[in-house]
């Protein structure tokens, strides 16, 4: 039964009655008045959690970006290091390790720990060409890799 129809049966049982139509005037708008009440609060309660997941995804999607862009600044120095001069990569590093420090929250702990330690190697692989190992290279990349699949 709709609103208009309910109207109009209260019309007609209480025309003579004044008093009982003021009384079922009031209570069809207080049910109404909690009707919008209640749809009010529903509604903003969703939008609150709609907001709260739309952060939870930005905040998500920031830091996948941020470690992609680390791992990239990772494999560039590796690449560089058949072809740049020390000084080169060795400012490379300190600012790539610097970048990695400022924002260690967005990393996570076991992405923090792969990123100093590929930088460490590259550390000690400026100083000694000769201790270049790939497949410790690849390891570490493929530790970073797994911990970001992880995510």
């Amino acid at each position: 039964m709709s609103p208009l129809e309910l109207l109009q049966k209260i019309l007609e049982t209480s025309e003579n009655d004044s008093k009982k139509l003021v009384t079922y005037f009031t209570v069809l708008i207080c049910v109404t008045l909690i009707s919008v009440i209640v749809n009010l609060m529903v509604q903003v309660y969703i939008n609150n959690r709609v907001l709260r997941n739309d952060i939870k995804k930005m905040k998500y999607e920031r830091k996948l970006k941020y470690i992609e862009n680390v791992y990239s600044w990772l494999f560039y120095i590796s690449n560089l290091m058949f072809s740049a001069q020390d000084q080169s990569i060795q400012k490379k590093i300190s600012q790539l390790r610097t970048q990695i420090s400022n924002n260690r929250i967005l990393l996570g702990k076991a992405i923090f720990d792969i990123s100093n330690e590929i930088l460490d190697y590259y550390v000690i692989v400026i100083s000694n060409p000769r201790s270049r190992d790939i497949t410790k290279e690849n390891k570490l990349f493929a530790d970073y890799i797994k911990e970001y699949e992880q995510l």
